[in-house]
């Protein structure tokens, strides 16, 4: 998952979705927070067994984007580095599960 550009808590979140099934855009409207994860109640939903039912949030912060590994069985990597517990999601930034 790639997050495209930048955003202000007024505006969506465009994001660039890569499974196995190819490539699609959404945009995250509202204040978040958008948990991600294989469970249909996810407001990101991906079809990958690597991810977990409920494998991480992605939420506003002063800081900017953040997301949140939430005790994923597989891990959570931005730009190829494991996170653990919170790590900032800069624009342009991709997000890996499994």
């Amino acid at each position: 998952m790639k997050r495209r550009e930048p955003m202000n808590e007024d505006t969506g979140i465009r994001l660039r979705i890569c499974d196995s099934a190819g490539k699609w855009h959404i945009t995250l409207d509202g204040a978040g927070p958008w948990i991600i994860g294989r469970d249909a109640a996810c407001e990101v939903v991906i079809s990958d067994n690597r991810a977990s039912r409920r494998h991480a949030v992605l939420r506003r912060s002063s800081r900017g984007l953040v997301v949140e590994d939430l005790g994923s069985s597989n891990g959570t990597r931005i730009d190829g580095r494991a996170i653990e517990g919170t790590a900032p999601f800069p624009g342009g930034s991709q997000l890996q599960f499994g």
